[in-house]
C-alpha cells in the first residue's frame, strides 16, 4: 500500500480557474459564441447532489459533489477559494458509476445534503470552457473556465462588464441560509 503526504497530492492537483456572470438571457451569448467559432460539446440537464460527513467538509468550506448527466456521472472534490482575482481552487473530478458511488458514499457514512438540478450548455473556445447554466426559478448565468488572459478575453468579447461578475457558488445562490 502507498501513502501520500498532503504536499504531494498538492503538487499533483488540477486548479481550477473560473469566473460567474449573471445573464438576462443566453440567446445574445448564444449567437455571441456562434460568431466567435465556439464548439457546443453538450447541453442538457444535471442532478447535482453535495455529500458530506457531518459538517467535516464544509467546517473546510470544501465539497464533494456527484453528479449525474445523461451521458455520464462524476464525483468531484473541490477545495475552498484560493485567493485569486478570478474563483481559483484545487478540483479533482473523475467518472464514476452514480448508483454504485451513491453506495459507497452512504456506507462510508456520507450523507446527501443538498442537491439541486439545472440545464447547462458547455461550449469550447480554444482552450476555455464555457457554460450556459438555467438554475432553478429561471436564472441564467454563464461561467468560464480557462486561465486568467482566457477569461478576461472571452468575457469583453461576450459583453460582460466586472458588475455581471458572481462571487458566490451555485450553492451559495441557491441555499443562502446555509451560508450565514
Amino acid at each position: 500500500m502507498t501513502c501520500y503526504n498532503a504536499s504531494a497530492i498538492m503538487m499533483t492537483s488540477k486548479y481550477e480557474i473560473e469566473q460567474k456572470y449573471k445573464i438576462d438571457s443566453p440567446i445574445y451569448i448564444r449567437r455571441l459564441l456562434k460568431i466567435l467559432g465556439a464548439r457546443i460539446l453538450n447541453q442538457g440537464f444535471e442532478l447535482n447532489e453535495f455529500w458530506d460527513q457531518g459538517r467535516l467538509l464544509r467546517r473546510h468550506k470544501s465539497v464533494l459533489r456527484l453528479r449525474k448527466t445523461d451521458l455520464r456521472s462524476s464525483l468531484a472534490y473541490k477545495s475552498d477559494t484560493l485567493r485569486h482575482r478570478y474563483t481559483k481552487r484545487i478540483e479533482h473530478e473523475t467518472a464514476v458509476d452514480y448508483p454504485q458511488t451513491r453506495e459507497i458514499l452512504r456506507h462510508l457514512n456520507f450523507r446527501c445534503w443538498r442537491r439541486y438540478k439545472k440545464f447547462r450548455e458547455t461550449y469550447r473556445l480554444r482552450s476555455a470552457l464555457i457554460t450556459l447554466d438555467k438554475l432553478p426559478g429561471s436564472r441564467w448565468y454563464l461561467e468560464i473556465e480557462g486561465s486568467p488572459a482566457a477569461i478576461r478575453r472571452i468575457a469583453s468579447k461576450l459583453e460582460l462588464p466586472p458588475s455581471r461578475q458572481v462571487k458566490k457558488s451555485y450553492l451559495e445562490i441557491l441555499f443562502p441560509k446555509d451560508f450565514r
